[in-house]
């Protein structure tokens, strides 16, 4: 499978419509260089061997790394969730709102309330 990554000007669209920014305001971001680092993190190879050669591990990379460098002053949770969500869409197609087989068969919860109530669900995600 032929994977394509975000690019930079990717997730400046994507922060431009998570913080409510104009473009050029989230370009003078000082940490936006950590942005591309955290981008270019799932494509990382090392003598010709990659760091992560399945597609959930490089999901995965992605959004930690988005969301833990805070290359935005605001918005650095919510643009890494959104950078997640494009990255599965536009690689592997739309993103499934069926629980996890794991919640469906109640070994495990994304609710707080995981000690016996159950969580209640509204499009795809558990709400308390």
């Amino acid at each position: 499978m032929s994977v394509r990554y975000l690019g930079l000007a990717d997730y400046v669209a994507i922060a431009v419509e998570v913080t409510g920014l104009d473009a050029e305001t989230v370009m003078r971001a000082p940490n936006l260089g950590l942005a591309d680092s955290a981008l270019h993190a799932p494509a990382g190879i090392f003598d010709e061997t990659e760091f992560y050669p399945d597609f959930v591990d490089k999901a995965a990379v992605l959004v930690v790394r988005l969301a833990k460098n805070h290359p935005l002053p605001d918005g650095n949770k919510r643009a890494a969730w959104v950078a997640l969500r494009l990255f599965v869409e536009i690689n592997v197609g739309a993103w499934s709102r069926r629980r996890p087989l794991m919640m469906r068969s109640g070994l495990c919860s994304l609710s707080p309330q995981a000690s016996g109530a159950r969580p209640r669900w509204r499009n795809g995600f558990a709400i308390s």
